[in-house]
């Protein structure tokens, strides 16, 4: 499971996406709502390492856009 907050500052807008391994996965949410990934990641295999990101992209206005990452966890199945 994933989780992330973005923050949206001024005029921007923007979106936020999760990738792995340098994939996006899922579709893309607009700044300033929750982005939540619940369930397996495709193309990582149990046990395997494996980079995470968060992809938050400004498009328009003047400001800034960011995004946290709240919270994580994995379970071995």
């Amino acid at each position: 499971m994933f989780a992330h907050t973005a923050a949206v500052g001024g005029t921007a807008t923007g979106d936020v996406q999760f990738a792995a391994n340098g994939s996006a996965r899922g579709a893309s949410v607009p700044a300033g709502s929750g982005l939540d990934v619940t369930g397996i990641i495709d193309g990582v295999e149990t046990g395997e390492q494996f980079t995470l990101d968060v992809r938050a992209r400004h498009l328009t206005g003047t400001g800034s856009i960011a995004a946290q990452v709240r919270m994580i966890y994995g379970r071995q199945t």
